[in-house]
């Protein structure tokens, strides 16, 4: 079974967290990735359905993955990213407007309480949309969203 871009690029993130090879059929290991040697634990976004319900409100959607470091106090939302249409970017600005908000820090703030401060990872699946997407985050002003990419070729994960 191939995997969609999407799934392969939450894949990847995860892998850097647990000691996972990007397959749908991977066990979960219990050594840690690289970014897991620096303190990282991966939180999948579990939020009931109120909260739901302001993410739908608000234009943005639960994020793909939390990456929360408890020593830091440092918490990384990661977006995965296929394409940039003129839809996705107004999607993406809504959702990156929303998870710099302080209504999303008061969301954190029930789940991990010590949070001090965050950062919104966009990983994408080429080096064009990496350009494209860089582009359009510098005209969104904001310091805190890095983009990262990985090249995915569909069938050699």
């Amino acid at each position: 079974m191939v995997m969609t871009n999407h799934e392969f690029l939450v894949n990847i993130i995860a892998s850097t967290v647990l000691n996972l090879v990007p397959s749908l059929s991977s066990p979960i290991a219990l050594s840690s990735g690289k970014l897991g040697d620096f303190g990282y634990k991966l939180r999948l976004p579990e939020f009931g359905e109120t909260l739901e319900e302001l993410f739908s409100k608000r234009g943005a959607k639960i994020p793909d993955l939390l990456l929360w470091n408890e020593s830091r106090k440092f918490i990384i939302v990661v977006e995965c990213k296929t394409q940039l249409s003129d839809k996705d970017k107004v999607r993406l600005s809504s959702q990156i407007n929303f998870y710099l908000s302080r209504e999303f820090r008061e969301i954190l703030n029930a789940i991990f309480p010590e949070i001090e401060d965050l950062e919104v990872l966009l990983f994408v699946s080429s080096k064009n949309l990496q350009i494209d997407l860089k582009q359009f985050i510098e005209s969104l002003s904001t310091s805190k969203v890095v983009v990262w990419t990985v090249e995915y070729i569909p069938g050699e994960e």
